[in-house]
């Protein structure tokens, strides 16, 4: 009975000291001539996502029936669909696909930034730059948009923000860049976790003679502290679990091993 009893002990304890992870990747592709993005989304983990939304919010284009559901998408596996566009405009439009699912109980989120071109491969003169300034978990990310053509422009901008970081102004829209000039732009964030090492996306659009442009920029958040942020699972539990599996290991051996010298 005793014997039995240890058997189930390590057991749960094996049980419990395998940790899963889910881990996505999601592409984007395109065919200049017709108004569907095709979005891929890949689980590279050892435990299967459930309950999977993707939500797409692609600037400048109306996305007829944005949000595509999946019940469940296995380890190694890939699930493709397509989203139809109206775009306003011919020319480069940026957006992302939002990715929210669940693992082990709880929602997690990820975010895709995609580029892609409707009609015609256009590429604008409008350079985009920007720097982080972080203090603790408050962060200024502060965007240079220079414009050295001949006209003015007007353009918006739409910062897409990590999990967790939240700021006040989301997007500059209508702002106008006035020719060979440049303008600056401040977003401030909250909510960086401490030792977090995040990435974010700051979006520019604008049209010029009736085509659209558009360009990604990717910017990172690290919060201000000595411990950082794990981006997996602590591997303190497992050593602990781990150490007490090869315990009751042995209490079973040496109660077998003296069973049988009896």
């Amino acid at each position: 009975m005793r014997m039995c009893l240890l058997a189930v002990l390590f057991l749960c304890v094996a049980s419990q000291a395998y940790a899963g992870t889910v881990s996505l990747t999601g592409t984007c592709s395109y065919t200049t001539g017709n108004p569907y993005v095709n979005f891929t989304l890949s689980n590279n983990g050892n435990e299967a996502a459930t309950n999977i939304n993707v939500a797409a919010d692609l600037s400048g284009a109306l996305v007829r029936d944005k949000n595509y559901y999946i019940g469940l998408l296995g380890s190694n596996s890939l699930a493709s669909m397509s989203f139809d566009l109206a775009p306003i405009g011919i020319g480069g439009y940026a957006g992302y696909f939002n990715v929210s699912y669940d693992q082990g109980g709880t929602v997690e989120d990820s975010v895709f930034p995609c580029m892609f071109y409707f009609g015609k491969e256009t590429h604008g003169r409008l350079v985009m730059n920007n720097t982080v300034r972080e203090n603790g978990n408050v962060a200024n990310v502060d965007v240079s948009v220079a414009n050295p053509t001949g006209s003015d422009t007007q353009i918006m901008l739409q910062i897409i923000l990590p999990e967790g970081v939240v700021t006040q102004v989301e997007e500059y829209s209508g702002a106008m860049i006035n020719a060979d000039s440049s303008k600056n732009f401040t977003f401030e964030l909250d909510g960086v976790s401490p030792g977090a090492s995040d990435t974010g996306f700051i979006i520019l659009s604008y049209e010029n003679q009736s085509y659209h442009f558009s360009s990604i920029s990717s910017f990172v958040v690290k919060g201000n502290a000595t411990t950082s942020k794990s981006s997996g699972i602590s591997l303190l539990p497992f050593y602990l679990f781990s150490s007490l599996a090869i315990i009751l290991f042995a209490l079973i051996l040496r109660i077998i091993i003296r069973d049988i010298l009896r």
